[in-house]
């Protein structure tokens, strides 16, 4: 049970980290900054040497992005890795099982059921 618990914890740790390391905002102003990028390529009154000025300010946005969106996913891994692996050497969990039970396919669809369910009752909310 223990080890049900422990991975779901890894789990919602997880998914808070990916908002609170602001990977998720982060991604979206990618696609944002993205959807400009393709806008000003497009822009027919603007000369090739003013779009590329543009895009080299640009290009330093999506590398902003880029590093906070790898920081930000590797403590969103990190850090509820590293819970678990101090649990396992105070001996409450086995980091091993933990990570035995969230490859398993009963694990895989449950989490994929319930994230489901609270993204749609999230958009639902407004």
């Amino acid at each position: 049970m223990m080890v049900w618990v422990a991975a779901i914890a890894l789990v919602v740790l997880f998914a808070l980290g990916l908002k609170g390391f602001k990977v998720i905002s982060s991604s979206r102003q990618v696609i944002s900054l993205s959807k400009t990028v393709m806008s000003t390529l497009q822009d027919k009154s603007m000369t090739d040497l003013e779009k590329e000025k543009v895009m080299q300010k640009y290009s330093l946005e999506f590398f902003k992005f880029f590093l906070i969106i790898l920081l930000g996913c590797a403590a969103a891994v990190g850090i509820p890795l590293a819970l678990i692996w101090l649990a396992d050497l105070m001996g409450w969990v086995s980091l091993q099982a933990v990570l035995d039970l969230t490859l398993s396919i009963p694990f895989l669809v449950l989490t994929t059921v319930l994230a489901t369910f609270a993204v749609w009752l999230m958009k639902k909310r407004g």
